[in-house]
């Protein structure tokens, strides 16, 4: 799928009418995938609102312009693209946030606020440390890709797609306990000895052994985290998360967020099914849940005594949109998305006076610049500023 990036430069000289006979062929070849078409509407709208920033153009001459160009491209008659949401706010404003822009429905009487930017903030990447038993530090964002440890008869090699293996040879010998960490602005992927995937976000870690030999295979983990166990029967899968629960799986697929400021650990099963343990009011609590359920414990200090409820049919796309390099927005309130952003932009979050807690809806990829991020939501009227490393909120 072309990225996002690449169609923005090709919109870009198409609307400036300079595109090379190659740039055309390529873009019309975009315009054959439906889920690109949304992707190009989206862009087409922001650019050329950039070229009319009075507000006056409405949502069907938007249209009109868009399907002009997109029919003239693809020589095909111009579909429509629907809203899929419509969320109205005492602004009488609707926000869908879709593939890296944004299709907006803006009332003629008010105009929207707008993000003040002054500089700006790159997007994360691949980031990470991965300290070996002993005490010694590889930074694997700048260590050349290969072998870059050997552990026994366990070879550490890096990927040149932003991973980390481990391969084993023969029998494990002595254990090395291993810790992958992420920085706020980071994101790491692992296989473990056994074949298990596993994915970090921002400000997350991982401690794991060079080998598993015993009657189970057991990792710590801090922050937010996707497996996908290797499936082992003889061998139960067990993630210690925070020392305040345990997960018990055979063989599945499911994200545990358990970030310290979020209020509950939340661990959303994917496939397959894991029992969750934890102990409230000096008891042990287990639960069990099924694909599409999400087991939330509350952290000690935010509910006592802590508790695991289950929720069921929760949004599954959402709870891993990280991993797939989205932000889901929604239902998220306004301190739920400023906590997303911060881990990822590596940024500190200031609140100016009294700012509205609106509810968002909708997606943006995580490719994106803040300030690309910060014109998007100030469609919802809150505003913004960027002071080196620390984003305000304003209301």
């Amino acid at each position: 799928m072309t990225s996002t990036a690449r169609i923005h430069y090709l919109l870009e000289h198409r609307l400036a009418g300079d595109l090379t006979p190659a740039e055309k062929q390529e873009l019309a070849l975009v315009l054959q995938d439906v889920e690109q078409e949304i992707n190009v509407r989206v862009q087409l709208q922001a650019l050329m609102e950039e070229s009319r920033p009075d507000g006056d153009i409405t949502v069907s001459r938007w249209d009109k312009h868009i399907d002009a160009i997109l029919e003239a491209d693809k020589g095909v008659a111009p579909r429509r693209i629907p809203f899929l949401k419509r969320y109205r706010w005492a602004a009488a404003a609707i926000l869908i946030l879709l593939a890296g822009g944004i299709y907006l429905w803006q009332a003629p009487a008010k105009k929207p606020a707008v993000a003040v930017v002054q500089n700006d903030v790159a997007p994360g990447g691949n980031k990470a440390t991965l300290t070996l038993a002993g005490g010694r530090r590889i930074i694997l964002d700048s260590a050349a890709n290969g072998s870059i440890a050997q552990q026994g008869n366990v070879n550490i090699v890096k990927l040149n797609n932003g991973q980390l293996v481990y391969n084993l040879h023969g029998k494990a010998g002595e254990i090395w306990m291993n810790t992958m960490t992420t920085p706020v602005g980071g994101q790491y992927q692992l296989t473990l000895p056994d074949g298990t995937k596993v994915w970090l976000n921002a400000a997350s870690s991982i401690t794991y052994p060079s080998a598993f030999t015993g009657a189970e295979r057991k990792v710590s983990i801090n922050g937010e985290v996707y497996f996908e166990v290797a499936k082992d029967k003889a061998k139960p899968f067990k993630v210690n998360v925070n020392d305040e629960s345990e997960i018990e799986v055979l063989g599945t697929g499911f994200n545990v967020n358990a970030y310290a400021d979020e209020t509950a650990a939340r661990t959303t099963l994917l496939e397959g099914s894991v029992k969750i343990s934890g102990h409230a009011g000096g008891r042990l609590e287990q639960v069990v849940i099924k694909p599409g359920q999400q087991a939330v414990a509350q952290h000690p200090g935010f509910k006592m005594p802590q508790q695991i409820s289950v929720v069921g049919d929760t949004d599954v796309e959402q709870a891993v949109a990280w991993k797939n390099g989205r932000f889901n927005f929604n239902g998220a309130d306004l301190h739920t998305v400023m906590r997303q952003l911060s881990r990822w932009y590596g940024i500190t979050v200031r609140y100016e006076g009294n700012v509205p807690d609106e509810i968002f809806q909708g997606e943006l990829t995580r490719d994106l610049n803040l300030s690309q991020v910060l014109r998007i939501l100030g469609k919802m009227e809150i505003k913004f500023r960027i002071e080196g490393k620390t984003l305000v909120v304003m209301p």
